[in-house]
């Protein structure tokens, strides 16, 4: 029972962060002045990269738990102690769901910008013309245009969700005190080991 409720914990994760964030670095990236290309490819550059080695890069360097961890001597720049990330029950489902949001992102943007070039200017125009400003227009023009596209990365995003095994195994094997333990490692335990 505690892994099915922690996959449906991580789908929930996975879902809150990975599937808001490239359409929000989306409208971001089209609003962009300059080094329009550059940002696009910074963003997609994650993509290229193997998902194992982003996994041991955050494991390694950013959720490190010493007072080394990349995250670790952020906080000390505010004061805040040392956290031991992926080694805190409480911490470690979202210190998994992170390094994926991360990497997903990039190639989700690039999908989402892709459409947004196809939203006719004369609808922004007359939605200016109306009175209504970058939320409204974010609201009743872009979102709009892109439901179909948004309903489909959605069912997309909620299947992957369910898909936890390789991050998992990689950075906690399904601990701290079983904190990251889901329905695929309960699976891959009992089939194999």
């Amino acid at each position: 029972w505690r892994a099915l409720v922690n996959t449906f914990y991580y789908a929930l994760l996975t879902m809150t962060l990975g599937f808001v964030t490239p359409i929000l670095l989306a409208l971001l990236l089209s609003e962009i002045p300059r080094f329009k290309i550059t940002f696009r490819m910074l963003y997609y550059l994650p993509a290229l990269t193997s998902a194992l080695v982003l996994m041991f890069l955050w494991k390694q360097l950013i959720f490190e738990p010493t007072p080394a961890g990349v995250l670790n001597q952020i906080l000390s720049v505010f004061g805040i102690p040392a956290q031991t990330w992926l080694n805190d029950s409480k911490l470690a489902m979202l210190c998994v769901v992170l390094p994926g949001v991360w990497a997903g992102a990039g190639p989700g943007s690039i999908i989402y910008l892709a459409a947004l070039k196809t939203v006719p200017n004369e609808l922004y125009e007359a939605a200016e013309m109306d009175g209504a400003g970058p939320v409204a227009k974010i609201r009743l023009v872009t979102l709009p245009y892109l439901k179909a596209l948004i309903i489909i990365n959605f069912f997309g995003a909620f299947i992957g969700s369910f898909h936890a095994t390789q991050q998992i195994f990689v950075m906690t094997m399904g601990g701290p005190d079983r904190a990251t333990h889901t329905l695929s490692m309960e699976i891959f335990f009992n089939a194999f080991l």
